[in-house]
């Protein structure tokens, strides 16, 4: 399966990781935890092993703030950081488009 991340200006893109990484060749995000470079398969046991480093953490529950379980911080939390963030930066001097958050999310349409 091909898929396409688009960056936001600002950013500086997958050269500017490979330039601080000091990465030339191998995998853009391996898994190292056994030492040897293998593809990251399954994010969500990583997302927990940082989450048990990082101490207490909180997740909106209607209008209220309340201490996350063990488990329940996943990638989608994420995703809507990521939007909620990228709808308050400008493209071009301008407000960014819903419409173009919605596409470098993924989506086809706004509705």
């Amino acid at each position: 399966m091909d898929s396409t991340l688009g960056v936001c200006p600002g950013l500086g893109g997958p050269q500017s990781y490979l330039k601080r990484t000091r990465r030339i060749a191998g995998l853009l995000f391996p898994s190292d935890r056994t030492g040897e470079e293998r593809m990251l398969v399954d994010v969500r046991k990583l997302v927990d092993r940082v989450t048990e480093h990082v101490g207490t953490l909180y997740v909106m529950d209607g209008t209220r703030r309340r201490k996350a379980e063990p488990g329940e911080i996943r990638t989608k939390a994420f995703r809507h950081t990521y939007c909620t963030t990228r709808l308050q930066t400008l493209d071009h001097g301008q407000p960014v488009a819903v419409w173009t958050v919605a596409k470098e999310m993924g989506h086809e349409s706004t509705t």
